[in-house]
């Protein structure tokens, strides 16, 4: 085995990025999926000239040896008006800053469901009628290919870029281009990815059962209020299907079958970004900021950062404070304990798909809150 390259990681230490791959001069590092399918670089040692240039861009090595942390301000914020509020998992700040650069005549990348909603993967937007494509959170970790590369170019053309995307990809991002003036980065407060073959097993089962094409799909909609959102899934006109996250088989997924980096992430000080942005949980429905179909916390980490949050049309924003947001947002400075049986949810996911290891991992006990939650939901508490 090469000593000098990422052949030497474990999975612990990977956050799926890409750069190794984008930036090995012997094309000697591919990014493959695992038996759970998560991408995880592989060296071809015929190929690799053990030249360390792997390793440099790994952001895993900037995050362990460069911890930074600045707060200049914070914010709660949200759209006033109703329709694009809605549309939104929170309050709508990522939407608000992408349609200032774009009108700007800047670039946005963010995460975008593909035609058929069966995947996940970054995308450039440069038009704000297709800002709509990068709404709502998604959960699971997006395919890159050769998005640091486009950027890269897109800054070369002295045009203004906002990449939104997890504390890791940016981090990466950063890495892998540096520092440039037209670049603007936003982290979104993030407890950790699960597998797209998780998502895409779960959308299938969807269509499998109403034998129906989804033509549309959400993790987050907030009919029962931002609080109690739902997955919902449409065939043409029809909902077929509409079930509280917290009491969905994708929720129980995602809180027991991450990555493994995610137990292990780097990033919860690593702030060389301009925005971190995410919900403002916790946050009293008596507190004057509150509206109850979301509300975006917003920290701004640089003069960047205080640019894009400067003259917003039609958002709302209200002083806030950091410990107010952390408070409400854990995952800011911790992360998830790995469950006791992600092994066994992931070996059993592996062989025989999600729903067997739905069903095999859940509990009892898991089951009843499942179904509490359900009921919950259902008369809107």
């Amino acid at each position: 085995m090469k000593t000098n390259s990422v052949a030497i990681k474990g999975k612990d230490s990977c956050c799926g990025c890409g750069n190794c791959a984008i930036s090995c001069p012997m094309n000697a590092v591919r990014m493959d999926l695992d038996r759970e399918g998560f991408e995880y670089p592989t060296v071809d040692e015929k190929l690799c000239i053990n030249c360390g240039k792997c390793i440099k861009v790994c952001p895993f090595e900037v995050a362990k040896n460069e911890p930074c942390f600045n707060v200049l301000s914070c914010y709660a914020g949200f759209y006033n008006i109703d329709k694009e509020h809605l549309s939104t998992s929170s309050g709508g700040a990522a939407t608000a800053i992408s349609k200032k650069i774009i009108k700007t005549g800047g670039i946005v990348y963010g995460a975008a469901y593909t035609d058929n909603y069966k995947s996940i993967a970054i995308k450039r937007i440069d038009n704000v009628k297709d800002l709509p494509q990068l709404k709502g959170s998604k959960y699971a970790q997006t395919y890159k290919r050769d998005t640091y590369l486009a950027v890269k170019q897109d800054l070369a053309e002295s045009k203004k870029v906002l990449y939104i995307g997890l504390p890791c990809d940016v981090a990466a991002l950063k890495k892998f281009i540096k520092e440039d003036h037209n670049l603007y980065t936003a982290e979104l407060i993030c407890s950790g990815v699960t597998s797209q073959s998780t998502h895409r097993q779960f959308v299938e089962q969807i269509e499998k059962t109403t034998g129906k094409k989804i033509t549309y799909f959400t993790y987050r909609n907030k009919d029962k209020g931002w609080c109690w959102p739902s997955i919902q899934a449409f065939s043409g006109e029809t909902l077929s299907y509409n079930k509280p996250w917290y009491a969905s088989l994708a929720g129980y997924a995602f809180k027991t079958f991450m990555r493994y980096s995610c137990y292990n992430c780097q990033f919860k000080t690593y702030n060389k970004v301009d925005l971190t942005l995410g919900d403002f949980w916790g946050l009293p429905k008596t507190d004057p900021r509150y509206n109850p179909n979301g509300v975006s916390a917003i920290i701004v980490h640089s003069e960047k950062g205080a640019w894009l949050m400067s003259s917003l049309d039609d958002f709302i924003l209200h002083d806030a404070t950091f410990e107010e947001i952390r408070n409400g947002n854990p995952r800011l400075h911790s992360c998830l304990a790995k469950p006791t049986n992600r092994e066994k949810f992931g070996n059993v996911f592996a062989e025989k798909g999600l729903i067997a290891a739905c069903d095999e991992c859940r509990i009892w006990k898991d089951k009843i809150k499942d179904l509490v939650k359900d009921l919950i939901s259902i008369i809107n508490l």
